[in-house]
């Protein structure tokens, strides 16, 4: 029903709305602000733009940024005519990694913040009713 164009537009709009969720507003994936830093020292290097590799983008923010990569490395993977996958291709081992230092930026309960969820929810449905013939009855025998 749905097609694969459909689902890629999908994908490419989630990629770019996740990316702002997480590391523009520094919001994790339960939309809650993080948490400042436990070591002052990371903080004031990471405010200065001070650490290794360190991204301007990065500098004053609390979301999981430094050089740039993590955030780069997430994108559509795949997508066809039944989905579409979201993810990281080679730097998803930090994932694990954050959610234990209380930074958690997807988790199997909730893969992604409820608003995006609630996205994809709206451009189902209008997909939906944009595809379903507008005066056509359906009859369901149940039966004989």
């Amino acid at each position: 029903m749905y097609s694969r164009k459909f689902f890629r537009k999908l994908g490419f709009d989630l990629v770019k709305k996740y990316k702002k969720h997480i590391w523009d507003t520094s919001e994790d994936v339960y939309s809650k602000k993080f948490k400042t830093y436990k070591s002052k020292e990371y903080a004031d290097l990471k405010n200065a733009g001070k650490l290794k590799r360190q991204s301007a983008e990065s500098r004053g923010k609390l979301s999981p940024i430094v050089t740039g990569d993590f955030k780069n490395d997430f994108k559509l993977l795949k997508s066809s005519s039944s989905g579409f996958k979201l993810g990281w291709a080679s730097h998803g081992s930090k994932v694990k990694w954050l959610a234990k230092k209380g930074r958690v930026v997807t988790d199997d309960k909730q893969p992604l913040p409820k608003k995006l969820l609630r996205m994809i929810d709206n451009e189902v449905k209008r997909e939906t009713e944009r595809q379903l013939p507008k005066d056509q009855v359906i009859r369901i025998n149940i039966g004989r």
